[in-house]
């Protein structure tokens, strides 16, 4: 088969790290085959018709994404990471991969929180298929989906987030000398950090007189807010398209981020990145553990912003010790897997 009509399961104007991750999917996948087209499988909470308790998809909302998975016309399904690869918003795909069991079926940097993996009986019956397969972004979710299944199905690889963008990318005209924090706030359901780490950020952020720290939200809330408390000392910086608020974060000399894609999208740029969350964010540590901790790493909210302004005295635009070996590495043992998986040379 040379052509793969494909059906993406991402979320598009929801949360940007959703859309870093099926970008780097995407980018992974094109590699592997020739992809003639590719819909999305939309899970933004706001087409569902009560979030995230009912998963029916409320028939009055237009959207330029399936409203029916439409397998007919599709030869390969892929869900990009995220802790929602299976259950809720997902439930209407399984379904219709049930109904077809010919066509593959990829989960790519499957994501979870702290809470034991359990799936619907409709989901086991499709992570089961010899068709079905399963990279995750975490040991822990691994070892939890194999324990359960019964065997080595699922295979931990850092996240397909780290190649949403590429060095080769970076902008000609050089960094600009500045640190990206990104911040959540507690502004958005099921997005928001806890009171104590929002406010170390907004303490920090009061005694700043640097000039050199810019905010980067990745939602319009958040950005109302920041902007209202800092703007008047600080750039607060957002953009609604995830593929250029990934262009921003390839300027600066330093990304800090309470997102974990946020820091992992802009280290696939090269730019230097590390994160800050509480110790028990076990979706974000789980995930950290896969890649080197010189080139990702969680820090407190102080010693994160030290780092990130010694990464302002660097006068070259060398790339963060061990990245190109480590992408490499990690690049070529998605493509022999993905090419073993799809029969493809």
């Amino acid at each position: 088969m040379s052509d793969w009509r494909i059906i993406l399961s991402t979320t598009r104007q929801w949360n940007p790290g959703d859309e870093f991750i099926a970008m780097g999917v995407e980018r992974l996948l094109r590699q592997v085959v020739n992809v003639d087209s590719m819909a999305a499988w939309n899970r933004n909470p706001d087409l569902f018709i009560d979030e995230w308790r009912d998963s029916t998809l409320r028939p009055d909302f237009l959207t330029n994404s399936l409203r029916d998975p439409a397998l007919l016309f599709s030869n390969l399904v892929v869900a990009a990471g995220s802790p929602e690869w299976c259950g809720g918003p997902m439930r209407r795909l399984y379904e219709e991969i049930a109904q077809k069991p010919d066509i593959p079926f990829l989960v790519v940097g499957a994501g979870g929180g702290s809470l034991p993996f359990r799936p619907t009986p409709l989901d086991e019956e499709v992570l089961r298929r010899k068709n079905t397969w399963i990279s995750t972004r975490s040991e822990v979710l691994a070892q939890q989906i194999n324990e359960y299944l019964g065997e080595e199905k699922a295979i931990p690889i850092p996240c397909p987030a780290f190649f949403s963008g590429c060095p080769s990318e970076l902008p000609s005209e050089g960094k600009n000398g500045r640190i990206g924090l990104i911040v959540q706030s507690t502004a958005v359901r099921n997005q928001s950090i806890g009171d104590q780490l929002y406010q170390q950020i907004t303490d920090l952020l009061s005694k700043d007189s640097s000039g050199k720290i810019d905010i980067i939200c990745f939602y319009q809330d958040e950005y109302s807010r920041f902007q209202a408390l800092f703007g008047n000392t600080h750039r607060v910086i957002y953009h609604y398209a995830s593929d250029r608020l990934l262009g921003i974060l390839s300027r600066y000399n330093a990304i800090v981020s309470t997102r974990l894609h946020g820091a992992i999208g802009a280290l696939s740029l090269g730019v230097p990145s590390r994160v800050i969350c509480e110790s028990e964010n076990q979706r974000i540590t789980s995930t950290l553990c896969l890649f080197p901790h010189e080139l990702l790493a969680s820090l407190p909210v102080d010693d994160a912003i030290s780092w990130a302004k010694q990464q302002l005295d660097q006068t070259d635009t060398a790339l963060p010790t061990g990245l190109l070996e480590f992408r490499n590495q990690t690049e070529a043992t998605y493509l022999t897997l993905l090419r073993r998986q799809l029969n493809c040379s």
